[in-house]
């Protein structure tokens, strides 16, 4: 009966870091701007959006909220939804795209 209860204490424990862990995009909050709030959430999305992929993509943020991604990927479907993902965090108010396909 103990084995059983530590069983149920361990399941217990795993199904809380799991679930701690799984999160949707960072929230960029506040009332001034990030920048390292900004690029870090355009690379999560980046990330969740394709898990298995490598992209060496530079992402520069001004202090009013513009947005430059360079580097190169692989299709003009990539490029824009990496441009749409940088364009749907919030305090973006404008991508340059200088991604290369």
């Amino acid at each position: 009966m103990h084995k059983r209860s530590a069983f149920v204490v361990l399941l217990l424990l795993l199904v809380a870091v799991v679930g701690s862990s799984c999160r949707s995009l960072p929230e960029v909050t506040g009332d001034t701007l990030d920048p390292a709030a900004i690029e870090t959430a355009i690379r999560a999305g980046i990330a969740e959006q394709y898990p298995d992929t490598t992209f060496d993509i530079g992402i520069a943020v001004t202090e009013d909220g513009v947005v430059t991604l360079t580097g190169t990927v692989e299709d003009d479907i990539q490029r824009q939804k990496i441009v749409e993902i940088a364009r749907d965090v919030h305090d973006v108010e404008r991508v340059i795209n200088n991604l290369e396909v």
